[in-house]
């Protein structure tokens, strides 16, 4: 009886800690578009930087684990990561994303500082590709 006991909680733990990885995930689907960022200086000084509508970014995440980055206007004025469509993965508060300029077994780490419904804030000063914090609205 102990040891079915203990199967259980196991059990119990696993599958709260796993729908905690699928609820970030569910929050995270969908098209958003960058509305600031700080960009970091070589003495990790952040400079803020509004982006408007004529020269919009745009990043969707799709429930399939696609992810994409799109331009209002070619060649941008802005970026996010500016390394192209690939995949996604959530672990906890952490994003990886497999792109085309990465090794495709090693993702790409940026930390998601803020995740609502409406608004999400990602730092990818961790990555190695663009360095500052993003700030996303939904779509």
């Amino acid at each position: 009886m102990k040891k079915l006991l203990i199967l259980w909680v196991v059990t119990a733990i696993q599958a709260v800690s796993c729908k905690s990885e699928v609820d970030s995930q569910n929050k995270l689907v969908g098209r958003w578009r960058l509305v600031e960022y700080c960009k970091l200086d070589q003495s990790n000084n952040c400079s803020i930087t509004q982006v408007n509508q004529q020269d919009a970014v745009f990043i969707e995440f799709t429930s399939d684990k696609k992810y994409f980055e799109k331009y209002s206007k070619l060649p941008p004025e802005h970026k996010f990561l500016g390394c192209g469509d690939g995949s996604y993965e959530v672990n906890k508060a952490e994003l990886g994303l497999y792109l085309p300029c990465s090794s495709s077994l090693t993702p790409q780490k940026v930390q998601i500082d803020k995740q609502g419904n409406d608004e999400l804030v990602l730092n990818s000063s961790t990555s190695g590709l663009r360095a500052g914090e993003f700030k996303f609205v939904r779509l």
